[in-house]
């Protein structure tokens, strides 16, 4: 490994990484993050990702209890929700954030099973379901929406359903 410096970065052991490129620039962490290509917590290579989670965008709900969290989230939480279409609330927050509420008549999102859904905003929601799908996740869409939106859904290891949301 150390005479055989042709080797593509991802597959370069970190020690042998920083050794190549230490002396190209004393932030080299800097680069390789900007650049999208980040440390495996679990080995001692970095790996490039697709995936880049901007910030939480999303959090969805589906509950037999329906109207008494909608007045829950309105009373106690101070959110405004308005009532969207049968047993389906939504809220917009003032970062832009959504906060919906499935009732069990509600049409949406039937395989919302396991608890509260959280959505991760991305900037690429294609590169993110090509990526949710090489890590063998379940992947329900990609669905698009009138305002050029798009969102994924997935079932990650621990059972539970997650969103990657791109924003318009």
């Amino acid at each position: 490994m150390d005479g055989d410096k042709s080797l593509p970065l991802r597959h370069l052991p970190l020690r042998h990484t920083l050794r190549l490129c230490a002396t190209a620039t004393p932030r080299l962490s800097d680069i390789l993050i900007s650049a999208g290509v980040y440390p495996d917590r679990h080995s001692e290579e970095y790996k490039i990702r697709c995936v880049r989670i901007l910030r939480l965008g999303w959090v969805g709900t589906r509950t037999e209890a329906a109207a008494q969290t909608v007045t829950f989230f309105t009373n106690v939480l101070g959110l405004e929700m308005e009532k969207r279409d049968e047993d389906f609330w939504f809220c917009r927050l003032p970062d832009g954030g959504v906060v919906e509420v499935f009732g069990p008549r509600c049409e949406h999102n039937r395989h919302f099973t396991t608890g509260p859904v959280v959505g991760f905003v991305i900037n690429d929601i294609e590169a993110g379901a090509a990526e949710l799908r090489r890590a063998g996740a379940e992947v329900f869409g990609p669905y698009r929406a009138e305002d050029g939106g798009a969102w994924v859904h997935f079932r990650a290891p621990d059972g539970r359903i997650y969103e990657l949301t791109q924003q318009a």
